[in-house]
């Protein structure tokens, strides 16, 4: 699954993800409300390790 994580707080967040029009199968985490974990990190450590760069 595809995660997008933004700042609720944030006026620029709103009106980018207000624009985007984002698939379903993107989860949303506002990292006000729900800080990331070790687990995320490490998710996106992964991720990056497997996107080519």
């Amino acid at each position: 699954m595809k995660k997008l994580y933004y700042l609720s707080s944030c006026s620029t967040c709103k009106r980018i993800l207000k624009q985007w029009d984002l698939p379903r199968d993107f989860a949303q985490q506002d990292v006000k409300s729900n800080p990331l974990t070790l687990e995320d990190l490490d998710q996106m450590h992964r991720d990056q390790d497997h996107s080519g760069s």
